[in-house]
């Protein structure tokens, strides 16, 4: 090694020594992109309308969000998928982002440190981190030279990457905090109830504020803006009309996801919504219309008849969404654009709706109470008629999940896993030397020939031809609460607060799946299964994951 390079090494490891703790300080920290999995295997989509700051790059703008850097493509006029930890981010709290034109490269920094993407190998790679609480170590600003890459700290100090600690000379092209515009911010025009402020705040009808955090003007007459509380927005600087740019979840609690034809309903939860400092939150209802990426959002506060936003499950059809929330059962028609809201004044024996499940002629409701049957005909009239189910085995039994399975209804109670026939109008709790006894039941899933229930830190399995309860290694246990599962004949996956868990049935396999792997968290609430692609709902945000990729074995 010659002289030049070992200084050059050392200087870097200086570098490395005064920003990088331990990385057990840093939990489960994601160093770069699994490269076992192919470009996109894995996608996460988070709550990205909090904007820190904005990059232009070669064909995309870049949005650095709390939750991922988001790229709109400005050719092709629409968003790309995000980029967050499923792609190889430590964190998804992105502070600044910047675009290296030199080296074709996108640098960003996170609360937790400082990464950049390889467009050519399309991989991330973390090279530099820091304490996420040590908040004057924070970069909010990154800057390049022709041979060098500089970070602005959020105390003030400018470093590079080669360790020199004084730029006053230097020409840096600089992205996040220190990059400054020659152009002040024109008289913009809105629509939807939104006013634009040139100091640079959008206000709406309902009196909230939302900050520009950063923008840029582009060479063609367009100016890209980022807000606090509403996401990218575009101008044309020329007419004067801002739109804005939604993208993602309203909230990245996801704990409900539904699809139809053309849309997901994603419902989630905000766990301080009933805490005196809720009035600085916000929660609501996403929808996700894929063919044309358009994003838009529902809140109960600015809805009538819609008495809360916490939802714990839905049900979707042609002509209404149903949710089950913890303040009633919630009806939205598209047709007539009107929310109604069913509880005990209208004959339920509980407001806290676990699940819902529905048939032509019924819908079924898992409450902190027991099980109400509705008559799907008398829904929205003045005496809707309800029943009680099982009433002498199930009153004031929690009932955490439902599932229907032709006649059988499937209970997962906090006394044990529960059958009841709905032909016959009967039903008995379901129990076996193998079975989960009478542990609370928090999830509950079938295919054509088994049945799975997850009680606590346990999953069991009954076959339904064979009329058996299953043992190791397909009944087992975990380290983590089960909180939902979906399952085929080939393939079982079990969410818990502990990573994503899969069996194959045909290996007898068991694979877990954890940050390193592409979840947004470990904590997993809700999945959703098509064909060879899994949407794990997160706390903190939605999953796409490619499971059945003909290019890899798990």
């Amino acid at each position: 090694m010659t002289r030049s390079a070992a200084a050059h090494l050392t200087l870097l490891c200086l570098v490395f020594l005064f920003f990088i703790p331990t990385f057990s300080q840093l939990g489960d920290f994601v160093s770069q992109t699994n490269n076992s999995y192919e470009y996109g295997d894995w996608i996460g989509y988070s709550c990205h309308r909090f904007v820190n700051a904005v990059a232009f790059g070669e064909d995309e703008v870049y949005f650095a969000t709390t939750g991922g850097i988001t790229r709109y493509d400005y050719f092709q006029n629409k968003w790309n998928f995000p980029w967050t930890v499923s792609n190889g981010l430590p964190s998804n709290n992105v502070l600044t982002v910047a675009f290296n034109i030199n080296t074709n490269t996108v640098w960003c920094a996170t609360d937790v440190g400082i990464s950049y993407f390889e467009i050519f190998s399309q991989m991330w790679y973390t090279t530099l981190t820091y304490h996420p609480d040590d908040v004057d170590e924070h970069v909010i600003s990154i800057g390049f030279t022709d041979s060098d890459v500089w970070f602005e700290k959020r105390s003030g100090i400018v470093v590079s990457l080669d360790g020199i600690y004084s730029a006053s000379e230097m020409q840096i092209d600089w992205f996040g905090h220190l990059h400054t515009e020659n152009q002040d911010l024109p008289m913009l025009f809105m629509s939807d109830g939104y006013y634009f402020d040139p100091q640079g705040v959008i206000h709406d009808t309902d009196l909230r504020e939302y900050p520009v955090t950063g923008y840029w003007f582009d060479r063609w007459g367009n100016l890209w803006i980022g807000t606090w509380g509403l996401g990218a927005a575009k101008a044309d600087v020329r007419t004067l009309e801002l739109s804005l740019l939604p993208f993602g979840l309203f909230h990245p609690n996801v704990s409900a996801i539904q699809k139809t034809d053309d849309a997901f309903w994603i419902g989630s939860r905000e766990p301080d919504y009933y805490q005196s400092e809720y009035l600085r939150e916000q929660n609501g209802v996403s929808v996700w219309h894929p063919e044309d990426d358009f994003w838009h959002y529902t809140q109960a506060k600015y809805n009538t008849g819609f008495y809360s936003d916490q939802v714990n499950a839905m049900s979707l059809s042609e002509e209404r969404i149903l949710l089950a929330t913890d303040q009633g059962l919630s009806e939205f028609i598209p047709e007539r654009q009107r929310w109604l809201t069913y509880d005990q004044t209208n004959g339920l024996r509980n407001a806290h709706i676990y699940d819902i499940v529905e048939n032509i002629n019924y819908i079924y409701l898992g409450t902190s109470a027991g099980i109400d049957r509705i008559d799907n005909f008398s829904v929205g009239m003045d005496s809707m008629k309800v029943n009680r189910i099982a009433y002498n085995h199930l009153r004031n039994i929690e009932i955490f999940d439902l599932e229907l399975q032709g006649d059988n209804l499937w209970a997962g109670t906090n006394v044990g896993a529960y059958l009841f026939n709905t032909t016959s109008d009967s039903g008995q709790f379901f129990e076996g030397d193998f079975g989960p006894g009478t542990f609370p039941v928090t999830a509950v899933a079938f295919s054509d020939s088994m049945v799975w229930f997850g009680s606590s830190q346990k999953l069991d399995g009954y076959n339904l031809y064979q009329n058996l309860w299953v043992t190791s290694p397909l009944r087992q246990s975990f380290e983590g609460q089960i909180s939902y599962i979906v399952a085929t004949d080939e393939v079982v996956f079990v969410a818990t607060d502990n990573g994503l868990w899969k069996l194959d049935l045909f290996r007898y396999y068991w694979k877990h799946y954890s940050r390193q792997d592409g979840l947004l968290s470990l904590k997993i609430n809700t999945l959703e299964i098509q064909n060879d692609i899994l949407w794990i709902g997160t706390d903190q945000g939605l999953c796409r994951f490619y499971w059945n990729s003909p290019n890899r074995i798990d």
